[in-house]
């Protein structure tokens, strides 16, 4: 949905500097929103909050592709893609590892405090039957460290995104180019 209303507005206006600024707003105000998640969350609630993140992600990321093709000589237009594409890529990979760390890192040592009797209650986060078959407070001890380590994770990418939209403030406002690079070679 984000990436068709961004399309249509850029191909309106001829204009797409704004639309990155709305897009990461909008990616960062559903996480941070993400932060205030508990478990009497109403699905409603959670969809909203899903559907806010990913029209804001849906806006933002197509329109760095044409901000990427936008800003290199007609001649580049394949590179600014490649190394626009790759960085992508690259950043996503770096970031889930990062954030998989840090998530598994804050599960394990909430739970090594809590059963402090050197019970692994790590290795149980990917049995959810055996979990429901544990007594009411450790069943409640595991939830609680995953939706603690999992609010954690939601705030730093939410700030991340933030960054990210302070970053958005450096393009520059060009206009759309109208030509492609081999009608712009032919022109020469």
């Amino acid at each position: 949905g984000g990436s068709t209303i961004s399309g249509r507005i850029i191909t309106k206006l001829g204009r797409y500097q704004f639309l990155p600024r709305i897009g990461f707003a909008l990616s960062a105000a559903g996480g941070l929103f993400a932060i205030f998640l508990s478990r009497s969350t109403p699905y409603a609630g959670i969809a909203l909050i899903m559907f806010v993140t990913g029209l804001g992600t849906g806006v933002a990321m197509p329109t760095m592709s044409i901000v990427a093709q936008n800003s290199a000589d007609p001649a580049d237009l394949g590179i600014s893609s490649a190394v626009q594409n790759f960085m992508r890529s690259a950043g996503a990979a770096i970031a889930i590892a990062c954030l998989s760390v840090y998530f598994n890192h804050h599960v394990k040592a909430e739970l090594d405090r809590v059963s402090g009797s050197g019970r692994n209650l790590f290795g149980l986060i990917r049995k959810p039957s055996q979990i429901k078959a544990l007594p009411d407070d450790t069943r409640n001890a595991i939830t609680h460290a995953i939706a603690s380590a999992s609010g954690r994770v939601v705030m730093i990418s939410a700030l991340i995104v933030l960054v990210g939209w302070f970053l958005t403030f450096a393009i520059k406002d060009q206009p759309l180019r109208t030509t492609s690079g081999h009608e712009a070679r032919m022109a020469e």
